[in-house]
């Protein structure tokens, strides 16, 4: 049964093709993003560098070689995702970091000269007497 229409001949058309994927994809940004680039300097051999990421996409997209592209597109994803795993967990942990940031701004670490447990006593208060918890044992600091 012949498929009709527009989109009936594009589905022929790709049938038995890779078509988009991850690798593609990147190409395809990272060469929207040197055209920006490249058209910011002014630089025509950037604009050439794009063409060439973009015909290298399509190409991708158009080949029958499924296998090769597939191999292709698990080698990108098996080496960009860790690094945009590590990128996203760095900003997810970047509040945290902040706020660990200031606490040791306002906050002084000593450690029990009888069994060696840090505790965390204000800054800017003297000399204070600080009682461990763990072994009971006090002692006096400046903050």
């Amino acid at each position: 049964m012949p498929m009709g229409g527009l989109w009936g001949r594009i589905r022929q058309f790709m049938a038995g093709r890779r078509g988009v994927d991850g690798l593609s994809l990147f190409l395809v940004a990272v060469g929207a993003l040197l055209s920006f680039v490249g058209q910011l300097l002014g630089q025509r051999w950037v604009l050439w560098i794009c063409w060439a990421l973009w015909l290298f996409a399509f190409w991708r997209m158009l080949s029958k070689n499924t296998e090769a592209r597939e191999r292709e597109d698990r080698w990108f994803l098996g080496w960009f995702s860790p690094a945009a795993r590590r990128a996203a967990l760095h900003a997810a942990e970047a509040p945290q970091r902040r706020a660990e940031k200031e606490a040791r701004r306002a906050y002084r670490i000593f450690k029990c000269p009888g069994c060696g447990q840090k505790l965390r006593v204000p800054r800017g208060r003297g000399k204070i007497q600080i009682h461990c918890s763990r072994c009971g044992r006090d002692f006096v600091k400046k903050s």
